[in-house]
């Protein structure tokens, strides 16, 4: 039984089977513990600049393979199992993705351009309380 038992641990560590086990088991936990006391996450996103946004972190989970993250945060934004597939985020937020890469390195790529996409002059200068897309871009971070 034990030769059984080493040899499925082996199997399933092996393809990364386990992990994701061990994370959808965690997530379970810690939404079963987080039932007892609602929050304000609880709502979930209600609107369609909330639902872009969470797609954005879902995209940068997916990305870089943060199954744990994930498992966490889809209960938590509420969102349905697909609100957009990528070609269509990149359209609603004006901007041409790299496959490898998330969309939030194409955003925060046009964002430093000043691109005419979502995130264009208007909406930089207003985001930074006030700063100028100039004074953003021109500022040295030490």
């Amino acid at each position: 039984m034990s030769d059984l038992k080493n040899f499925l641990l082996e199997n399933l560590e092996r393809n990364g089977s386990l992990e994701v086990i061990k994370s959808e088991l965690k997530s379970n936990l810690f939404n079963t513990l987080r039932e007892d006391t609602p929050s304000k996450s609880q709502t979930g996103v209600e609107n369609e600049k909330g639902e872009l946004a969470a797609e954005i972190v879902r995209d940068f989970f997916e990305t870089f393979c943060m199954q744990y993250s994930l498992s966490v945060f889809l209960p938590e934004s509420k969102l349905p199992e697909r609100t957009y597939q990528r070609d269509v985020l990149e359209k609603k937020l004006g901007i041409k993705g790299i496959e490898d890469l998330p969309i939030l390195s194409a955003l925060l790529t046009n964002m430093k351009k000043g691109s005419d996409g979502i995130i264009g002059e208007s909406m930089m200068s207003s985001s930074f309380s006030g700063q100028n897309t100039e004074e953003f871009n021109t500022e040295k971070h030490k």
